[in-house]
């Protein structure tokens, strides 16, 4: 995988957003808004030649207090994601069916999010994955 050219991590008002920039990508409409962990993550894959789920996963083990099998499960769910969101590309993009929304659809939802690691009954996050994409 890789990601693609022209789009980059920009902070505006405190909210990490991909921005499409350059001729190439003059007709992107949406924003992609990241959370730290996926911003952080971004970063470090951005100016890559080529990435894996793998590559991902050992970064977050570096920066994160986080077990391999969440962090290659998370990254999976990330990569494909970011394929849905048409910011990277690449043949071995996890074929994984997930729901990309929009800033003010996560807005709306904010802290109360569906994941396999949750556990409290209001259905926040307790990990420090609050959110892995929004």
């Amino acid at each position: 995988m890789k990601a693609k050219t022209g789009f980059n991590l920009r902070d505006v008002c405190g909210e990490h957003v991909i921005v499409a920039e350059g001729d190439e990508n003059i007709d992107f409409s949406n924003l992609v808004a990241m959370n730290e962990s996926s911003a952080y993550l971004w970063r470090k894959i951005q100016d890559l030649e080529s990435f894996t789920i793998d590559d991902m996963a050992r970064l977050l083990m570096e920066e994160y207090e986080v077990d391999r099998d969440i962090a290659v499960h998370d990254c999976e769910e990330l990569a494909a994601k970011w394929a849905k969101a048409e910011i990277i590309e690449g043949e071995d993009i996890p074929e994984i069916d997930v729901e990309v929304t929009t800033v003010t659809e996560q807005k709306e939802k904010e802290n109360y999010v569906s994941h396999p690691h949750i556990n409290n009954k209001e259905g926040k996050i307790k990990s420090f994955f609050k959110k892995l994409f929004k």
